[in-house]
């Protein structure tokens, strides 16, 4: 990665694409760029890590890659979810393709934290109030 202060704690890989997360809560991904879901507002591939700063005001804690979509949940307990939008798999109620432009905030607790697992097409996130999306 280019910012040598940074320290990774989790990495998640999609089918064609790959979401690191730092301590320091920023989230960074690289691979196949189509239908958004590398989250920096193009379709474009990239071969190294860069950073998604479209989310430099949020404080990433986990994440997920999924076929072709991708999904962080911050520090208040809120879900960022953008990428290829097929067959529903980003839960916005279409099929639409969301890139950091358009990228959604859909959950948003303070008081109830989660975690997001995503395999293939489906995307799920369950907060510790037991909320499943």
């Amino acid at each position: 990665m280019t910012n040598q202060h940074e320290i990774v704690k989790e990495v998640h890989a999609g089918a064609e694409h790959v979401l690191a997360i730092t301590v320091q809560g920023s989230c960074w991904t690289w691979g196949h760029g189509d239908g958004g879901r590398l989250g920096r507002g193009d379709v474009y591939d990239s071969t190294v890590p860069a950073y998604v700063s479209h989310l430099s005001t949020v404080f990433v804690s986990t994440g997920g890659a999924g076929d072709a979509h991708t999904a962080v949940v911050s520090d208040n307990g809120a879900l960022w979810i953008w990428g290829t939008g097929s067959f529903g798999r980003l839960g916005l109620g279409d099929e639409r393709d969301k890139c950091v432009r358009t990228i959604e905030m859909i959950v948003a607790s303070t008081t109830c934290p989660g975690r997001v697992w995503m395999n293939g097409f489906p995307t799920f996130f369950l907060s510790l109030c037991h909320f499943i999306f």
